[in-house]
């Protein structure tokens, strides 16, 4: 029993150490690399008024836990829903699980694997600490906008986002200008402004006046 115990206080101590190790060892490959994402940001006006209500729903594509205590979204479902109120011009852009009456967005994100040429020298740059070079430019993601108008679907828009990567042991005195590349979240807020102006443009999502005019 002693033995037991011993060697599962052990496992535990193993398992406490890895965590950081695994998290220090992603932040030292992370200096070794440049990402940058496509599209570019965008200007979107904001509207000068906001009226009616739309609701949506974010996709996360994993199952959240019932018994948890905090299944939060994630930061690109907290943007959405300030982009609809802000640029759109929405009074309020409410998270609801589908169907629901009314105007209603559906979001997914999914991930575009790397060519498997891509993902070979990236892993191996990987296990070599980026003592050998990798660049990917295959990898990204595919955000898709679903429009529901009481419960009856209407359109889908599709955006693809870029991930361009470069990692190399020599990129570490040069990390700095990650600062100054476009991020995910740049990305991403660009495709939500675009599936606005598709949705306005097709009538689907109402247009309203911006500042200014």
């Amino acid at each position: 029993m002693f033995m037991y115990v011993q060697h599962k206080d052990r496992r535990r101590m193993r398992t406490r150490l890895s965590v950081p190790c695994l998290l220090l060892l992603s932040l030292s490959l992370n200096a070794c690399g440049i990402i940058s994402y496509r599209p570019g940001p965008s200007e979107f006006p904001l509207a000068a008024k906001r009226e009616g209500l739309i609701r949506f729903y974010f996709h996360t594509g994993t199952v959240q836990d019932p018994k948890a205590t905090d299944n939060s979204l994630p930061r690109e479902a907290a943007i959405l829903q300030e982009t609809l109120e802000r640029n759109a011009g929405f009074a309020a852009a409410i998270l609801s699980t589908p169907p629901t009456p009314g105007l209603h967005v559906n979001a997914y994100i999914t991930n575009k694997e790397p060519s498997p040429s891509s993902k070979f020298f990236c892993t191996l740059s990987f296990f070599t600490f980026t003592v050998l070079p990798c660049y990917s430019d295959t990898e990204g993601l595919l955000v898709q906008y679903d429009i529901l108008i009481d419960q009856q679907f209407k359109k889908s828009y599709r955006f693809p986002i870029e991930k361009t990567q470069v990692l190399w042991i020599g990129l570490i005195p040069v990390s700095w200008i990650n600062a100054f590349t476009i991020t995910r979240i740049s990305a991403f807020e660009a495709t939500i402004h675009e599936f606005i102006k598709a949705g306005q443009a097709d009538g689907l999502l109402p247009t309203l006046p911006a500042e200014g005019q």
